[in-house]
């Protein structure tokens, strides 16, 4: 195992977060709040428990698809995404966000869901082009995953 790693999250090109150090110091500096089976107004209700008390440099967001898998509309998980941003923003206004796609799983290509995964991908998108003055991006998981 290598002594030293850095480790960097980046999207569109643009570091968000870097670290270096030993592979415990880098695993050190990251923590894993997810809990499965949420939909975005859990995450959202968590969020000062699970993310503003910490006080992280990064929130990397992927949440949406148990909506979308549960049928409700494509406007839930994006305004509940843009009251996260505003949330976690207000509180840590240095912090950066990450937010990752919805992928397009079989289940819900299967279920006819491919449009309300689409539907929610683009208002994400729409809000961060709206915000770009802000320390966040989104990345989009379909290019990364092809």
């Amino acid at each position: 195992t290598p002594s030293n790693v850095r480790v960097e999250i980046t999207a569109d090109g643009e570091p968000a977060f870097e670290t270096s150090g030993t592979l415990n110091e880098a695993a050190a500096a990251t923590t894993n709040n997810a809990f499965g089976g949420s939909v975005t107004e859990e995450v959202l209700r968590a969020a000062p428990a699970k993310v503003v008390r910490l006080r992280p440099q990064v929130v990397v967001y992927y949440a949406g698809s148990n909506d979308v898998y549960a049928g409700l509309p494509p406007a839930v998980p994006i305004a509940n995404f843009q009251a996260f941003a505003a949330l976690v923003l207000r509180a840590l206004p240095r912090a950066a966000i990450v937010y990752v796609s919805v992928i397009l799983s079989p289940a819900q290509a299967l279920s006819g869901r491919a449009a309300a995964v689409a539907a929610v991908n683009e208002g994400v998108a729409a809000f961060a082009a709206a915000e770009s003055g802000r320390a966040w991006r989104a990345v989009d998981r379909r290019s990364v995953t092809r």
